[in-house]
Parts: C-alpha cells; structure tokens; sequence
C-alpha cells in the first residue's frame, strides 16, 4: 500500500492527544514556544442549544455524558462522567479549581496499604500552579483557607462575591470563628464591569403584546458608535486595562439568539449606556409596561 507523499502542512512538533482540561493546557502552553502543535479529540464541538442551561437535561438527564458502560470493583455496571467534546471534561463541570494539598504528595496509609509519595513536591508544582490559575481566569483569594498550601501569587482575579444571603451565612460563621472562603472558581464575570458603570445602576424590563426587552443602564462614560457595533463581539474591550476577556457581552448576545432574540446597546444620554436583549413571541403579556429597579454598584455577579 503506497503511502501519500509527506507535505509541510503534514509535519507537526507536537502532538497532543485529548483537548481536556490536560492537553488544552499543554497545546497552550506550547503554542507560545513557536512550534507547530497537532491537538486531536476523539469528539465533536458540543452542540450549542437551549438545552446547555437547564440543569435537568445536564446532570438528571446526562445529556452530555459519553454513551459508555464502564464496571466497578464488584463488576457493577455504571456511566463513567465523561465528556467526548472539544475541551473535554472542562466543558461540563462546575470550574471549582483547588490546588492539592501538600500533604497529598507524601504517602498515605490506607486499610489495604500505603500509597507511595509523589517524586516531586507541592513545591516543586507551585509555580506551575500559578500559571494555570492565571490561564483559566481563576477568581479567589489566596489566604482564606486555613488548609491550603501556601502561593507565591495570588488569583489574577477576585473572589466570586457572595449573594446576601450566602454573605449572611459566611459573617455568621466567621463569628463563629469558623473560616469559610470563596471557592476558586474559573469564570467569566461581569462583576469586571462594576469600575466602568459610573455609579448607579438600573434594570430596566420593558414588556409589550409579544416582545419582552432587558437591559441595564449605567451612568459610566458611554462608548462612541464603532464601541457599541463591537461590543458584543468575542474578545473585544473597551479599556486593555488586562482585567477583563471581552467574553461577557458575546455570551449575552448568544444565549440572545439561542432564543430568537438580539442583543443590544444604547447611548441614553451625553453619560451611560442602554445595554440589553430583547426577545419577540413572549406570551402572556397583555399589556405594554416597563418596570425599574435601581440601586448604587452592588456586588451582584450577574
């Protein structure tokens, strides 16, 4: 059987088998050196749909998890939680990103034995710990728990603030003198945005026969036309002040247009901006009104 001629194109550096939360970091980590990275995944891109928010059909319903029996030590069967997407495992998780304990690395005893210690330490992966926090937009804050190991570095970004009533329940163990702490979590925020609203805030929902629109206006500096055609786009910023990944407003308009909505901006005035979605064939409204609701820069997450 006569193989096909070798081309250029052909000819990679680097193969990485598996685009999980493993080799995505890896292809990444060596794209920046310059060399020519093959990355190959067993699955497909995960379909984009309605069904990706609705906790049912995620996790009752394993809509995502791979088609495959595995057994355990008893040789029960059961579906391993695997996902067979581009991103792998990461695609369907919930970003909850800890370190490992330094005493992990050492040997354990177990009932049945001793697991060996690890060739390296805690601290030989530390640095390394570093640069993947900082890659996957990790928010939280080093210090908070009292078991983790210690960092060179703290998270790029802030803890993921709590909702009052979480905030409640974590001042109240505090006085406790537990310690809670905010998980380190990997997402997207647009708590980013709180610096660029000016102040005060106001949700703004507007219903007619059978168009509901949603949108927040601020009282922050505006952004001048070619701004506001862009500012949904992936990856685009406003201020390259290095804090934010111009995700949030591109997330917004695609879950607008899963549902057969828009996404949109306003200038309302010579200060602010009109930032929302609208969607059309809502029933049930029977009479057009608009309702506000505004408050001073709060710590909502959403």
């Amino acid at each position: 059987m006569n193989e096909p001629a070798a081309t250029q194109g052909d000819h990679y550096d680097v193969i990485v088998v598996g685009s999980g939360p493993g080799g995505g970091t890896t292809a990444a980590t060596l794209a920046k050196t310059g060399k020519r990275v093959l990355l190959l995944e067993r699955g497909d891109f995960l379909p984009r749909e309605r069904a990706n928010w609705e906790s049912k059909e995620v996790f009752s319903e394993n809509r995502y998890v791979a088609n495959e029996t595995f057994y355990d030590l008893h040789d029960k069967p059961f579906r391993p939680e695997l996902h067979y997407f581009v991103g792998g495992n990461s695609k369907v998780y919930g970003a909850a990103l800890f370190r490992l304990n330094p005493k992990d690395f050492g040997a354990v005893r177990h009932p049945d034995g001793i697991s060996p210690e690890w060739p390296i330490s805690y601290d030989d992966l530390e640095p390394y710990y570093v640069q993947a926090e900082h890659l996957y937009w990790v928010h939280g804050k080093h210090g908070e728990d009292p078991f983790a190991g210690p960092s060179s570095r703290d998270y790029k970004f802030p803890p993921v603030k709590h909702e009052p009533r979480i905030q409640e329940l974590s001042d109240g163990l505090e006085k406790q003198g537990l310690h809670p702490f905010h998980l380190p979590i990997g997402v997207n925020l647009v708590q980013n945005a709180d610096k660029h609203a000016g102040g005060a805030r106001t949700l703004r929902v507007e219903r007619g026969q059978d168009a509901i629109r949603v949108s927040v206006i601020d009282a922050g500096p505006g952004l001048e036309r070619e701004g506001r055609d862009r500012m949904f786009d992936r990856y685009w910023r406003g201020v390259a002040d290095g804090t934010g990944k111009g995700l949030g407003l591109a997330l917004v308009r695609a879950v607008a247009e899963l549902h057969g909505g828009v996404a949109d901006a306003r200038q309302v005035s010579a200060h602010g901006l009109d930032v929302g979605f609208s969607l059309a064939g809502v029933r049930g409204w029977n009479e057009t009104a608009r309702e506000e609701l505004s408050s001073p820069s709060t710590n909502d997450n959403n």
